[in-house]
This record gives C-alpha cells, sequence and structure tokens, in this order.
C-alpha cells in the first residue's frame, strides 16, 4: 500500500499503542540530496488520550531519531 501523506515541518502524529499513546514531530526534512536525514523528536511516555496542547510534550522530554530518506 502506498503511503501519500507529505509530512511538513512542525507537524504531530500520535501512535496509537496497547499502553496508550505515543506522539513524534517532524522537525528536518532532506535537503535536495538524497543521502540527507530526516529527523523527528519522539515523546519519551506514553499518554491516554490526544491532549488539545500536544506540543507542550516536546518542550523538554524527547529524544531525537534520524533517519534516511529515500
Amino acid at each position: 500500500m502506498e503511503n501519500n501523506i507529505k509530512a511538513r515541518l512542525g507537524d504531530i502524529y500520535s501512535i496509537s499503542t496497547k499502553k496508550g499513546f505515543g506522539f513524534l514531530q517532524f522537525v528536518k526534512s532532506p535537503a535536495n540530496d538524497k543521502s540527507d536525514v530526516e529527523l523527528v523528536k519522539v515523546s519519551y511516555d506514553l499518554h491516554t488520550k490526544i491532549p488539545d496542547d500536544i506540543e507542550r510534550f516536546f518542550l523538554n522530554d524527547f529524544f531525537m531519531c534520524s533517519f534516511l530518506s529515500k
């Protein structure tokens, strides 16, 4: 299945798990160079619901994850 979602800088996504919701924020897209990496912030904690002020999860407690773009 092809995913046609185009992430924009600052977009926040939730991931539903059996233990709660995890959150990640897209913070860097690769330059035109295909060997560059994409970067996301990942919230450490899981939460029982998705709050209205979701941005606050990325103020202090998060880690960064990088991966190669296509």
